[in-house]
């Protein structure tokens, strides 16, 4: 049993925290506020210069329009750039406030 737990894991492990990078998107065209979940172990790559980037199409849920992001981060996983087609950077709070209301 023990084994079984080694190679799995358990619950409240170390390995099971969030490796989640959050990134809140507003779509232009419905106004809807997105969050974005980058994985940092699978989902970022490094270009030419070394720096860790991520492309990913975002479709919100409620319009289903959708926001072609390319995001940059340092070395410490902190947003350093962001090219938004569609789309702007939104605040947390303002997603919350969203929810909210919905």
């Amino acid at each position: 049993m023990g084994f079984l737990k080694r190679l799995f894991g358990s619950r409240g492990s170390a390995g099971s925290r969030d490796q989640g990078i959050y990134v809140y998107i507003k779509i232009r065209r419905s106004g809807e506020i997105v969050r974005l979940r980058i994985n940092k172990l699978n989902d970022l790559s490094r270009n030419d210069d070394g720096q860790l980037f991520v492309r990913k199409l975002v479709m919100g849920t409620r319009s289903f329009e959708r926001v072609e992001a390319m995001l940059y981060f340092d070395d410490s996983y902190h947003l350093k750039d962001a090219e938004l087609v569609g789309g702007e950077l939104a605040a947390e709070a303002d997603y919350l406030a969203q929810q909210e209301v919905s």
